[in-house]
């Protein structure tokens, strides 16, 4: 049946919102980012 593809979509859709998530909350803008996010591709300035 389809349910392969369901779940295949359903943990894509979930990895991109986490990827998301993270690079929200690695923005310096942001007071509240956690330290223990580390991200390959920071384009930020470390601070």
């Amino acid at each position: 049946m389809n349910k392969d593809l369901i779940i295949s979509g359903l943990s894509l859709g979930f990895l991109i919102f986490i990827v998301s998530c993270m690079i929200w909350l690695s923005n310096p803008n942001l007071p509240m980012a956690p330290d223990q996010i580390q991200l390959p591709v920071t384009e930020a300035a470390p601070q």
